[in-house]
């Protein structure tokens, strides 16, 4: 069955083209038939039966011809964004308009009802829009079932409710990467509630452990590629509370060109938390005075300090 379903989404994708323009043109179709059933309280008006058929032709060509010209045949269904949305209300208004210019200029009795042609408008452009939708939901699913991961994704917390959070949530819900967001935490309590990819954000990063306990997470994604250090700093020290592992997305010149992705998680680093490059302990001077000696570090529990301790430990102290 695996097999044979490849088959067809490999000869459809071939003719990705073709099947496009028969997906627009049945929608036209559909959206014309409904808007005349709910024009006329869902019954039949046999007396506008010739319009239908006369008229229905015309609509779908100057969709398809619409698709064309606003390049909606050229786009992939599985990567629709706010942008596609946008081509494609112009690209049915604009049909919309040249449909009602060239029924009222056919000899036709009787015409079309204007509001026919604005519920077909309507109708047709959120048909398309949920054929994209279910069309992409429908890959990702298949994408995750054959990668696998169902059911044994690492439950994650993505702190910082952001730009960066959001792209790295909608990559992680997307893309079998063996995470899955179980939620958000955000220090800004007007967006406690809110949800940003259908992950909700669940509280402040006070009650992180609480949280993490309570939604049985694995690990914990730092998505902050702009807090200070001192910032940084006290949310590392929550995260360090939890016994849990946890990474950081750097640098947001990457979440600025839309690059926020998982594969650039790595482990916190000191520099992350000073804000400038480490002072390497590495003077023949202090590796003399440090030989052999007892020393005492504050704070060695905590990030800093455990780098400190790193770096006497190699100079041979006592």
């Amino acid at each position: 069955m695996n097999r044979f379903a490849s088959r067809v989404y490999s000869f459809l994708g071939q003719r990705r083209r073709w099947v496009a323009l028969a997906a627009y043109g049945a929608v036209a179709v559909a959206a014309y038939f409904l808007a005349f059933l709910l024009r006329f309280e869902l019954s039949w008006r046999s007396d506008y039966t010739t319009t239908v058929v006369r008229t229905l032709p015309l609509l779908v060509i100057t969709r398809l011809v619409c698709a064309h010209a606003f390049r909606l045949l050229m786009g992939r269904w599985r990567f629709v964004s706010t942008r596609d949305v946008m081509r494609l209300v112009a690209a049915t208004t604009t049909g919309t308009f040249a449909f009602f210019v060239m029924t009222r200029l056919l000899p036709i009795a009787p015409s079309v009802p204007r509001s026919v042609i604005v519920v077909e408008w309507i109708l047709t452009t959120y048909l398309t829009a949920g054929l994209w939708i279910g069309y992409r939901t429908a890959f990702e699913r298949v994408r995750y079932r054959r990668a696998g991961v169902n059911g044994h994704a690492r439950r994650v917390l993505i702190v910082g409710a952001g730009e960066a959070g959001n792209q790295l949530a909608r990559e992680m819900r997307r893309i079998p990467t063996g995470y899955h967001p179980v939620g958000f935490i955000d220090d800004d309590p007007d967006k406690w509630g809110t949800s940003l990819q259908g992950v909700e954000v669940l509280g402040p990063t006070t009650e992180l452990a609480a949280i993490a306990a309570r939604e049985q997470v694995k690990e914990i994604i730092l998505a902050l590629p702009s807090a200070a250090p001192a910032d940084l700093r006290r949310v590392v020290e929550c995260c360090e509370a939890t016994s849990l592992p946890f990474k950081v997305l750097p640098g947001i010149a990457s979440v600025l060109a839309g690059e926020a992705r998982v594969d650039q998680l790595r482990e916190v680093r000191i520099e992350d938390l000073l804000g400038r490059e480490p002072i390497r302990l590495e003077l023949p001077e202090l590796a003399e005075d440090l030989r052999g000696q007892a020393v005492l570090i504050t704070g060695a529990a905590g990030s800093i300090g455990s780098e400190l301790a790193r770096q006497v430990a190699l100079h041979a102290p006592a």
